[in-house]
């Protein structure tokens, strides 16, 4: 079912495992999360988490698909950060980073790592016996083994690939036992078991007791035939993903389970954001172990054509990187090097390649480097953001006649239809805040294509480069180097404190092309503007005082004072 490290979470390095500090920081939460978000205590008798519902086709949900087929374009910046407090848009209070990550380790679940640093798995070719088959522990498994088969060659190669996403966040690593021995997790299909999928959570605060052949086991439905769709964003890989973060210790955002029936009337509760999400950023946006869908907190709906269905999470979400981290420390070796994500990848990870994953739905971890986020591929309109915790925007997979044809009187309309593919030209599957870095990780460099894209640096020095188009480029904080290509492209500034002594340049201004945005600059006008063409420099006081604080370096033609937009 279903990098460098912030601050914010209590991580800790590769030699010290969570198991020796955890039970205090389990008691002294208890309360304060339940108090502050209402929410009922979840039931611990069984200690098995169950599958995310079956995502809906996307073409049931007219509001989304009204926005897929009529924006023309990126939607503005939306950025919280890992300490917002307050009300959403949608009347969800938000979680802080460090709240959401307690809570989906509310359980205080975890694995106590061996002396080797090592969570085991297994893929179980027999059907499972000992405590399985006891009559004690009937009321947690159930029949789940009567119907055993092993996994395919295809899904033991899923789940290795689901497993290394979680093995790239976490100190520990994922050691398979190849059936010899016991392992902490085994993987296992039965068609006696849950309805989709399912998955018994480990050992509270890391112990250990006579259930822990049990603990940590994956049950996938084999007769679901959506759980054999193994392509990135198919529901059967992000089911393996999904389950897999039961296994390690997550928990469900809510207090929410697809098998729950209160009434007992034999037909599962109905599951809604409205009404179970106690939290904004309860999503797949923000985390894999969500049951709701991304539009609920803001991002466009949109469609994986190929397959039909509502595109889901490929890898754990920058909420879900957060709550591993905070359990079992960062991993801290992971992708160390000069690594691009998106077009020309060199990630090693073909999730992260966009010519592979042609509709990315995902979170970037990397611990360190000189990096560079990569959309120069689309042609159609792209956000850029580089703030740790912040989600860019990209261009993903086009509707056709041969997708849409054999869906068409079964879940939608003629007319939707019709507004589906008319408009897949000016924005065909067009993807929505879909590309997550998560906090405390920097991404120095970014890329797009050629469409009319926004481009937002953070904090360090960076290089963006917005290629053709009609673009919007803003470096934020630090020296950063702006090339807008192609087009009629803006460039926004402002002054980011009072010791703000940064330096941005820009490599191609084309005066009555291009502008200067100073509207971040409060209370400049033209007077407080010098323009030096001689030496390619534009001086803004930006203090009012008289002296000239920001320098800004531009290569190109003369600048001339209209080429400047005020405030």
């Amino acid at each position: 079912m279903l990098g460098r490290c912030c601050s914010i979470c209590r991580l800790y390095n590769r030699t010290k495992y969570l198991h020796n500090l955890r039970s205090d920081a389990c008691q002294r939460r208890s309360a304060r999360y339940q108090s502050q978000f209402p929410m009922k205590r979840l039931r611990r008798s069984a200690g098995r988490q169950g599958g995310p519902p079956m995502a809906k086709r996307e073409f049931n949900v007219d509001q989304n698909m009204q926005l897929l087929a009529g924006d023309s374009g990126p939607q503005s910046l939306r950025y919280i950060s890992p300490t917002q407090t307050g009300v959403a848009f949608n009347g969800k209070p938000y979680a802080t980073l460090d709240q959401a990550a307690h809570n989906l380790n509310r359980t205080g679940d975890f694995w106590a790592v061996n002396s080797k640093g090592e969570i085991t798995y297994t893929f179980l070719d027999k059907d499972p016996t000992g405590l399985y088959n006891s009559p004690k522990y009937a009321n947690i498994v159930g029949d789940y083994v009567a119907g055993f088969t092993a996994f395919s060659t295809e899904q033991r190669a899923a789940a290795r690939d689901s497993l290394q996403l979680w093995d790239d966040l976490i100190a520990p690593h994922f050691t398979e036992k190849n059936g010899k021995g016991a392992a902490d997790i085994s993987f296992m299909n039965t068609n006696t078991g849950p309805a989709q999928a399912a998955a018994f959570t480990p050992f509270y605060q890391g112990t250990h007791g006579k259930e822990q052949k049990i603990q940590g086991d994956v049950f996938i439905n084999q007769d679901q035939g959506d759980n054999f769709d193994l392509s990135y964003g198919g529901y059967g890989q992000t089911t393996l993903t999904h389950e897999i973060g039961h296994a390690i210790g997550l928990s469900h955002v809510g207090d929410y389970n697809f098998s729950d029936d209160t009434n007992g009337d034999g037909i599962p509760d109905p599951i809604t954001y409205g009404g179970d999400a106690f939290i904004f950023q309860d999503s797949y946006q923000y985390s894999i172990m969500s049951y709701f869908h991304a539009g609920n907190t803001g991002a466009k709906g949109w469609a994986n054509w190929n397959t039909g269905y509502a595109q889901t999470p490929q890898t754990p979400m920058v909420h879900d990187v957060a709550a591993v981290q905070l359990i079992y420390g960062a991993d801290l070796s992971t992708r160390t090097g000069d690594t691009t994500y998106g077009f020309h990848s060199s990630a090693g990870r073909e999730v992260f390649d966009f010519t592979k994953n042609i509709d990315p739905f995902l979170t970037i971890y990397d611990a360190g480097g000189h990096d560079t986020l990569d959309l120069s591929g689309w042609s159609h309109p792209s956000i850029l953001d580089l703030r740790d915790g912040a989600f860019s925007s990209g261009f993903g997979s086009e509707a056709n006649a041969a997708q849409l044809n054999p869906l068409y009187g079964v879940n939608f309309s003629q007319a939707t239809w019709t507004a589906i593919f008319e408009g897949r030209t000016g924005n065909p599957g067009y993807l929505s805040e879909n590309i997550g870095i998560a906090y405390g990780t920097i991404i120095e460099d970014g890329k797009t294509g050629s469409g009319n894209d926004i481009l937002r640096g953070n904090a360090v020095d960076n290089k963006l480069d917005g290629g053709a188009g009609n673009d919007n480029l803003n470096g934020a904080e630090g020296s950063d180097t702006l090339t807008g290509g192609a087009g009629n492209d803006t460039f926004v500034f402002a002054k980011y404190g009072p010791n703000d002594t940064s330096i941005d340049t820009v490599t191609d201004f084309t005066s009555g092309q291009d502008k200067f945005d100073f509207r971040g600059f409060t209370g400049v006008k033209a007077a407080n503007v010098q323009i030096d063409n001689a030496h390619d420099m534009v001086h803004v006081d930006t203090d009012l005082n008289g002296s000239f604080e920001t320098t800004i370096v531009f290569h190109g033609t003369d600048m001339v004072v209209a080429d400047i937009i005020f405030g």
